[in-house]
């Protein structure tokens, strides 16, 4: 219990700190009137914020949730000192509050409101299951949420050390893995990734509204747009998987609301736009030239059209762009010696990234890319097919809004001309990115009146996707879930009336450590069920849920070893369900060579040579050296699975398949 109080109360900090600190940076540079973008620019502020926070603690070591907490009120404080009124202050607030009310008035009296209604209603279920599931998307398994919870466990960004699919992820750009880690470091546990997530898709949300307010769309179309694009199964699908889309999307979207607001004397906004679309660019390797590309397009014209001034806000956006960037680049340079690795890229003859062995060998796997025009026809009419049957694929629906594009860019030509070339630019970028070759691999293998129509269309793709992933156990976990938080939601309302503030917040505080107390307990006791039943985008493999038992008791901690035999389509280490419900368990990579040397994975002759160096003996010491409690090797079988296979005297089996995997406890 008082652990559930301190972690609801230094979330509490943390967020709130974070939200000031935006909230008041964002007055401060779009201005108290412009209250659409000025929110836009909070949301921006907050991410870019939490990023740049993440890398100043975690470069010395100290991203705990006590430093965190004291860091985040430092920051508030400085941000207030040299950029708070309190009169400005108050009078955004009060504009802010005025808006509010407005829009909720104009929502009840909306001839579509029965219709968004029930598009809020079919995407309820699959928000509030989210909060109840630990990281369940694949890659969330595999290094998503893994890294975030070393990073937690270390407090730097020391992670993944090993060969196979650690090799291939260790040092990729892990900007979307920050907010992930955030959400672990109050509860030191994922009780709160999953309502990062949630809150980064309604952010979103905002953000697409904001955005298409801005390039001339009235109400209710701009809701509307807002409305279909959180409904497409690409986006939708993501909430309660772990993965980092989202948050991608969410600093890419803000940061082009910035930089189309900033023209003229609002260039000031250029800070907060370099921020976010530094975010973005650090989440992903193919935003980088996108995000990079746009800022280049918003100074450019801001510097041209803008006062002098415009020259040192272009500056300070690109700075801010580079903070959330680079320390990903100099990680990766220090590791690899090239800033991109593991992706193979060169520029004009210059090398940038190498690929390391496991990823050239994924890269050669046989018949995972079908060549020519027929096989890019293939995958677009896989992409865009009629929604039968629930998938990640776009689908037929998201073609809908292409048949008043023409119309679209004709009207923005003439009302907003400096718009068009940086919403050209996302166009042809995202265009050229995806048929590029080095996408051939996600294009390939990972697909499946008119504003009343695109309402209508996306009622459609959130009433088809409502229940999509879930399990009986997630379907009436969901059902106490809503009725846990309408309970609490009355509490709360009751203790705000109580006299003086103190008291309140203490009532308040005291609620959401019982609250967070009964919603961890749920989480955990049907954490297992969740890992085997319930999927947020695609089925993944589950073979390993019965070894979980073993190492997942509250307070006992374990070191594990993991490991599996070379497989080229890597991501089959399911790691992080291993890491336990606390964060409690180590996982690490023990090498199996003779002098200690980490042998990767790769083509025959890198797997041959990994036998040959192999020395069961020096594995053994090893694993006493470093305090291995137990080891767990993934399909398909390894060497090590073998060896413990047949030495029983030293390794016990606790689950398992015989010649596939197993979990073995070190005697």
């Amino acid at each position: 219990m008082i652990e559930s109080l301190v972690g609801s109360l230094s979330a509490a900090i943390i967020a709130s700190g974070f939200v000031f600190s935006a909230y008041v940076l964002s007055l401060r540079l779009v201005g108290s009137r412009r209250i659409w973008i000025r929110w836009a620019g909070t949301i921006a502020g907050v991410i870019w914020l939490a990023t740049a926070l993440f890398h100043f603690l975690s470069f010395l070591r100290l991203f705990n949730r006590s430093c965190a907490v004291v860091s985040v009120l430092v920051l508030s404080l400085a941000v207030w000192s040299c950029c708070g009124k309190a009169k400005e202050l108050l009078r955004a607030l009060a504009h802010d509050r005025t808006l509010m009310r407005r829009t909720g008035r104009l929502c009840l009296r909306s001839r579509h409101r029965v219709m968004a209604a029930l598009v809020i209603a079919f995407a309820l279920p699959g928000l509030f299951r989210a909060l109840l599931l630990p990281p369940i998307g694949w890659d969330s398994l595999t290094y998503h949420a893994v890294k975030a919870g070393m990073w937690v466990q270390s407090g730097g960004v020391d992670s993944m050390n090993g060969p196979g699919p650690w090799a291939y992820h260790r040092n990729m750009l892990a900007g979307g893995e920050v907010f992930l880690a955030w959400g672990m470091l109050p509860f030191h546990s994922d009780v709160l990734t999953s309502v990062v997530e949630v809150s980064q898709f309604m952010a979103l949300g905002l953000c697409v509204m904001v955005l298409a307010r801005q390039l001339g769309l009235r109400e209710p179309f701009a809701t509307t747009v807002a409305g279909f694009v959180l409904a497409l199964p690409t986006v939708r699908l993501l909430v309660g998987s772990g993965y980092v889309e989202i948050g991608l999307l969410l600093a890419l979207v803000s940061g082009l609301v910035l930089g189309l607001g900033a023209e003229g004397p609002n260039a000031n906004t250029l800070v907060l736009a370099g921020g976010a679309l530094g975010v973005s660019a650090a989440t992903k390797l193919p935003m980088v030239p996108l995000c990079g590309l746009l800022l280049l397009v918003f100074v450019a014209r801001s510097v041209f059209q803008g006062p002098g001034s415009a020259r040192a806000w272009s500056i300070a956006g690109a700075v801010a762009f580079c903070i959330a960037l680079c320390p990903w680049l100099f990680l990766a340079f220090e590791r690899t010696g090239y800033p991109f690795s593991p992706v193979p890229i060169a520029f004009a003859g210059v090398v940038l990234g190498r690929a390391t062995p496991e990823v050239a060998w994924y890269l050669q796997l046989p018949g995972s890319l079908p060549n020519g025009l027929a096989g890019e026809v293939r995958v677009l009419l896989s992409v865009f097919g009629l929604p039968v049957v629930p998938n990640e694929a776009l689908g037929a629906l998201a073609l809908v809004p292409l048949v008043g594009a023409p119309f679209g860019m004709t009207a923005l030509i003439r009302k907003a001309p400096s718009y068009v070339l940086p919403v050209c630019v996302v166009i042809a970028a995202c265009g050229v990115a995806y048929f590029s070759p080095s996408f051939a691999v996600v294009r390939h293998n990972w697909v499946v009146m008119y504003g009343d129509l695109l309402l209508a269309l996306s009622l459609l793709n959130m009433a088809r996707l409502a229940l999509y992933g879930f399990s009986g156990v997630s379907l009436w976990a969901t059902l106490l879930v809503v009725v846990g938080l309408g309970t609490l939601a009355i509490l709360a309302r009751s203790a705000w009336r109580l006299r003086g503030l103190t008291v309140r917040l203490g009532c308040l505080v005291l609620l959401g450590g019982i609250a967070t107390a009964a919603f961890g307990t749920l989480r955990g006791t049907l954490r297992d069920d969740f890992w085997r039943d319930d999927f947020a985008i695609h089925a993944r493999p589950t073979y390993w849920v019965t070894a979980l038992p073993y190492v997942d008791q509250p307070g006992v901690v374990h070191r594990i070893a993991l490991t599996s035999g070379p497989l080229q389509a890597l991501d089959n280490w399911g790691a992080y369900p291993f890491m336990g419900r606390a964060l409690q368990n180590e996982l690490i990579y023990v090498p199996v060579s003779r002098d200690g040397n980490i042998h990767h994975f790769g083509d025959d002759a890198r797997n041959r040579d990994l036998v040959e160096t192999a020395d069961y003996e020096s594995w053994c010491k090893r694993l006493v050296d470093e305090g291995v409690t137990e080891v767990m090797s993934f399909s398909p079988s390894s060497l090590e699975l073998r060896w413990m296979g047949q030495h029983p005297e030293r390794f016990e089996p606790l689950a398992g398949e015989e010649g596939n995997w197993g979990l073995f406890r070190r005697r």
